[in-house]
């Protein structure tokens, strides 16, 4: 059985031109983005001041746009973070589980 990616394969064409970063079923994806070369020095320095480290507030500070994924047949930005969530991840792309056979 051929796997497939939760997500696009073309994923930095479609967040063309920068800066945008992923949404998917309500739920804004910072760290799933295409950002400006340009953004870093002001990244660095955001960092290097005491306080909120959020994401999200820094995107919006350089006019970041959401740019929205079908999630339909699944989402393609699923989070996984249990035994359980995995397995439905591989069920979802098409994976066996480990021991299934196929």
């Amino acid at each position: 059985m051929r796997r497939r990616p939760m997500f696009r394969t073309a994923l930095a064409a479609a967040l063309a031109p920068a800066p945008a970063c992923a949404a998917s079923n309500g739920r804004t994806h910072h760290l799933v983005s295409l950002w400006q070369v340009a953004c870093r020095d002001a990244l660095r320095q955001r960092l290097s001041i005491p306080g909120p480290r959020g994401v999200g507030r820094f995107t919006a500070a350089i006019g970041m746009r959401a740019v929205d994924f079908a999630a339909h047949p699944c989402d393609p930005f699923l989070n996984v973070n249990t035994p359980e969530e995995l397995a439905q991840a591989r069920a979802l792309a098409g994976g066996a589980e480990p021991g299934e056979s196929r």
